[in-house]
């Protein structure tokens, strides 16, 4: 907090699931979910961060996302699939599907407010209907579970790959315990 103040940079909105930790942060440099919160009593709350939520609770990562509703246009493909933010990359598989209706419309030769084909309507609609079910996603936010035996061996391994309709990369942390978990 003291170097970023330095270069003009405010910390605040602090959020932890440790009540321990949290009852060393001012309140007044808390996130505005937490500032009225008795840390010892209430449950914590949902927080938004990069367009994602955090279940301070379960400390678990979700995506809340609403199509808006938009014509089934070039136009309004693109509004819609441009509008998931996923900065980590966690569904990048499944805004992947929305990419590549989208790029098939534009091969197709869809001006920008032309109906989508009668032939990839079905793939969109499904595609948006499933944008709703992203909320029942619960991503682990933590590496390894608190209980894990003392840490051994952390690996790293990459793997990526690509074709014409998309390019993927993705990363594994294989960590191995001292009792061999």
């Amino acid at each position: 907090v003291e170097l970023c103040s330095k270069g003009g940079l405010r910390l605040h909105k602090f959020a932890s699931n440790s009540p321990r930790v949290m009852e060393t942060i001012p309140v007044s440099e808390r996130s505005t979910n937490m500032q009225t919160l008795n840390l010892n009593f209430n449950d914590l709350p949902m927080e938004r961060a990069l367009g994602m939520q955090w279940s301070v609770e379960s400390d678990t990562i979700h995506f809340s996302f609403s199509p808006a509703d938009r014509p089934s246009t070039r136009r309004g493909i693109l509004a819609i699939v441009a509008s998931l933010y996923d900065p980590l990359g966690l569904i990048a598989p499944f805004v992947l599907t929305g990419k590549r209706i989208l790029q098939e419309v534009c091969h197709k030769g869809t001006r920008w407010d032309d109906p989508v084909p009668t032939e990839i309507l079905p793939l969109w609609t499904v595609w948006k209907e499933d944008c709703r079910k992203l909320s029942q996603l619960s991503i682990p936010r933590c590496y390894y579970p608190a209980d894990f035996s003392p840490v051994d061996k952390i690996q790293l391994h990459h793997f990526s790959d690509a074709s014409f309709k998309g390019y993927g990369m993705c990363s594994y942390l294989r960590v191995e315990g001292k009792d061999g978990q």
